[in-house]
């Protein structure tokens, strides 16, 4: 960093192993290429292991700049700006206290499924209206496992697949196929994630067993 302070930069280009890579030195730099020219510099690189577990299709932190990317931005904020966010603290509000009923309940202890299960609680209320009862809930089950194998996917040289990416088309039984396997046992967990609340909330909105969510564009979607 000093050495960029020192010279100047405002871009750096890297030559790493199998990665070029390109270093935004300055607020200026970052905001010129990302904002005011977007539409040539935004896309990112594709991770193999996001398609092979289910996230690179659908989750928006891992699309692809382009329509669908753009659509998907829209219609988040259009529920999810500064305007609005303000409705949604009364549901913030609730899990908190009963997160914080949970470590009081456990002596003092802070656990991982606690915490997902405010998390899961909060997204969930927020987006679809469904409430999350325990933390065995089976939905704070499917987030952890779909979680675990993103975490895991994402670790720097797991898969040779990263870097040959025609290993994922061998069959699974041959050696090297590690990446194809691990994507078959992961991804459908984050199928079952994404789906499940908005087939649950659709399928129930006619006969009003779950109140609507608050996203009334998800039942009509």
């Amino acid at each position: 960093m000093d050495m960029i302070k020192f010279l100047g930069l405002d871009v750096l280009f890297l030559q790493l192993p199998l990665q070029p890579t390109i270093i935004l030195c300055s607020a200026k730099a970052a905001f010129d290429l990302m904002n005011r020219r977007s539409n040539i510099y935004l896309d990112k690189p594709q991770v193999l292991m996001d398609e092979l577990t289910g996230w690179g299709n659908w989750a928006l932190g891992m699309l692809p700049y382009g329509v669908k990317w753009r659509n998907t931005c829209q219609c988040f904020h259009q529920y999810f700006n500064q305007g609005i966010i303000h409705q949604y603290h009364p549901v913030e509000v609730r899990e908190v206290r009963a997160f914080l009923r949970r470590v009081i309940d456990d002596i003092g202890e802070i656990n991982a499924q606690s915490i997902s299960q405010t998390f899961v609680g909060i997204i969930l209320d927020i987006v679809y209206g469904m409430p999350v009862n325990s933390m065995n809930d089976n939905y704070i089950h499917l987030v952890r496992h779909s979680i675990e194998g993103f975490s895991q996917s994402r670790v720097p040289g797991a898969f040779w697949a990263e870097s040959i990416p025609i290993l994922k088309y061998i069959p699974s039984w041959v050696p090297g196929a590690s990446a194809t396997n691990f994507g078959a046992q992961y991804k459908p967990f984050v199928n079952e994630m994404r789906d499940w609340p908005f087939h649950t909330v659709r399928d129930n909105s006619v006969s009003s067993t779950l109140h609507l969510p608050k996203l009334r564009v998800l039942t009509f979607a």
